[in-house]
């Protein structure tokens, strides 16, 4: 019974990491999207044709120019981590055991593919898709654990995603 606890743990904490990673990126794309847009925003209004008030879609910060220079330190420091997060997540990926397992947990979490088109992709079955899934899981959940990377250390990002995504 104590070992299934602990596959479930390890496949748990490898969901966790890999939703912050994603969380990450897309905390990431956000934000550019939105510093582009007040950026567009800001040349209207220093062009006279107006749009400074907003859009009706998005708020403009009364000191406009400063509130774009904090955006570009922090997406600075978001590009800079989330490199780093994704080097991590790739090195993790690599040391799978499985040659398929890799590109089954790519394709799933970060191309979003289905399962059936996994399963039609590499000519498996799609019970045997959904194993080599927990099996890859549970490895990185493992992985995870030895290389002491820490769950608050992708908590971090789950608390950031929430204050600024």
């Amino acid at each position: 019974m104590a070992a299934i606890e602990n596959d479930n743990e390890y496949t748990r904490r490898a969901k966790s990491y890999l939703r912050a990673v994603l969380r990450a990126e897309n905390r990431f794309w956000t934000r550019s999207l939105y510093r582009k847009r007040l950026q567009d925003i800001a040349k209207s209004a220093a062009s006279g044709s107006g749009g400074a008030v907003g859009d009706g879609y998005l708020i403009v910060p009364e000191d406009l120019p400063g509130h774009l220079a904090d955006l570009d330190r922090e997406l600075k420091e978001d590009q800079v981590h989330l490199q780093a997060l994704q080097v991590q997540t790739w090195d993790l990926l690599s040391q799978l055991s499985h040659p398929k397992a890799q590109k089954l947990l790519e394709d799933f979490y970060f191309h979003e593919t289905p399962i059936h088109v996994i399963a039609a992709q590499t000519n498996y079955s799609e019970r045997y898709v959904y194993r080599l899934k927990a099996q890859a899981l549970r490895e990185l959940g493992k992985l995870l654990r030895d290389y002491a990377i820490e769950e608050t250390q992708y908590d971090g990002h789950l608390k950031a995603a929430r204050c600024h995504g």
